[in-house]
């Protein structure tokens, strides 16, 4: 019978690997929205629905974060409430409840641009449109008795349609700040 030659000491450096790869699966967990945040972004540009949509793969455009120059660059504020996918993301959707016009305004990223939003209060809800592009956002509860001054996080659902091309559907957290 023959014995395979027993290195006495071989479970130490398995066992070393094991604790350097485990450790290397640390808790330290980035943001969702900061995945690369190497170097600066690229200022989004105001963009019309037809030029964002020109080119695009429509089946895969998704709501991108933005910050908080990006919002006020469309003209919104200072009364703002957004839309953001975690509780501690930035936001995808935000708008403005009433306007200068009386009616919500509002702005979301898509395809690296941003998208001016004429909106209104509809099925407990907003409905903010840039003709073929409409984004519906309705806060648990609705928003009937809502106060958008300072209000708590609440969670919402938003559905971003694009003609018969595209329907999708974000769960996530609402809240309005001033």
């Amino acid at each position: 019978m023959t014995h395979l030659p027993i290195i006495p000491n071989w479970p130490v450096p398995l066992v070393l690997v094991a604790v350097a790869l485990l450790a290397a699966c640390g808790n330290d967990a980035v943001p969702d929205d900061e995945t690369n945040p190497v170097g600066g972004p690229e200022a989004a540009r105001i963009v019309s629905p037809e030029e964002l949509l020109a080119g695009a793969n429509v089946p895969h455009l998704d709501l991108s974060p933005m910050n908080e120059a990006e919002i006020r660059q469309v003209g919104i504020g200072p009364r703002v409430c957004d839309f953001r996918y975690t509780t501690s993301g930035k936001p995808v959707l935000a708008l403005e409840p009433q306007s200068a016009e009386g009616e919500p305004a509002g702005v979301a990223k898509l395809n690296g641009d941003l998208l001016a939003l004429d909106g209104r209060v509809a099925d407990q809800g907003y409905l903010l449109t840039a003709e073929p592009i409409a984004i519906t956002l309705v806060p648990d509860g609705g928003v009937a008795g809502l106060d958008p001054v300072g209000s708590d996080q609440l969670e919402a659902t938003v559905v971003l349609t694009i003609e018969e091309e595209l329907e999708v559907g974000y769960r996530g957290y609402f809240q309005c700040t001033e």
